[in-house]
């Protein structure tokens, strides 16, 4: 019963997003599409969580996305990076494009597992390329906004389910992933 609201939650997301969103329609040099990943994305992971009731769920996505646009927003003013197509804007860096869809992308995949993150990686990575290609972006800045959205999943994330545990470790000489199964 709760994956069925799962779904009808994702099919909302989806439909609100690109229907009603003056964001979807984007604007001269955006690709529409791109700019409807960056939010549908993450509002993908709330969508997930609030169909299947997962209220620890929902709060570890409101720590994780909003601990990632919060990164990204102190790295621009920081930085002050010009963008590569001439604007005034000093915003490049870190992509918060990146940053959004990557966060919603690793917390699905914390959270859920990788069915459900298989196709928003796949939306992530499109809206990275997207900006580079606008001239939006530098590479380097899609890349270390996927590296803040990504990061600020996994600092505070859980699987959903208690069965299986996969995660990052590390120490001062070791990086490596973990996998517990409880079976």
């Amino acid at each position: 019963m709760k994956l069925a609201w799962a779904k009808q939650g994702l099919l909302l997301a989806f439909l609100l997003s690109t229907t009603c969103s003056t964001v979807a329609l984007g604007g001269e040099g955006n690709d529409p599409l791109s700019d409807t990943f960056r939010w549908l994305i993450p509002a993908s992971g709330l969508a997930a969580t609030l169909g299947l009731q997962d209220w620890e769920g929902a709060k570890q996505w409101g720590y994780s996305v909003g601990s990632g646009q919060l990164a990204t927003e102190v790295l621009k003013e920081v930085v002050g990076e010009h963008r590569p197509n001439g604007s005034s804007s000093t915003k490049s860096f870190p992509s918060g494009h990146a940053s959004g869809a990557f966060s919603g992308a690793a917390f699905l995949q914390q959270r859920y597992g990788w069915r459900y993150a298989l196709p928003a990686y796949l939306g992530a990575a499109y809206t990275g390329w997207s900006r580079v290609d606008l001239g939006r972006h530098y590479p380097h800045d899609v890349y270390a906004g996927a590296a803040v959205g990504i990061l600020s999943s996994y600092l505070f994330t859980t699987p959903y389910d208690d069965d299986v545990d996969v995660g990052l470790f590390y120490d001062q000489e070791t990086i490596g992933i973990k996998i517990n199964w409880k079976w």
